[in-house]
């Protein structure tokens, strides 16, 4: 948990916009909160980890679409598997693996 919170502290504090380090850090309670149910799926780190490299990688190489697409494709999973975490906590369902990876 308190990697994932590191890797996107780093990536709001090096895109040099106060508003989106300001937004992504006011996040943080947020990401604690849900983090220790979504990491406790193996197969949610592993695609977290992917999605990671997939846009540090992107970064590295200086390829702002490609690290955008990335960012996005990352959003969207993550807000997809707390949705997913969200109903099967709302009918008490196991959420150790909301959903595929």
């Amino acid at each position: 948990v308190n990697a994932n919170i590191a890797f996107h502290d780093v990536i709001y504090d090096r895109a040099g916009n106060h508003t989106l380090s300001r937004l992504g850090k006011e996040l943080r309670n947020f990401i604690r909160r849900f983090s220790t149910e979504a990491f406790a799926s193996p197969s949610r780190v592993d695609a977290v980890l992917r999605e990671h490299e997939t846009m540090l990688d992107a970064m590295e190489r200086g390829d702002a679409p490609a690290a955008e697409r990335a960012a996005s494709e990352h959003l969207r999973t993550a807000r997809a598997y707390v949705a997913q975490l969200h109903l099967r906590t709302a009918v008490g369902a196991p959420t150790a693996e909301a959903t595929p990876a």
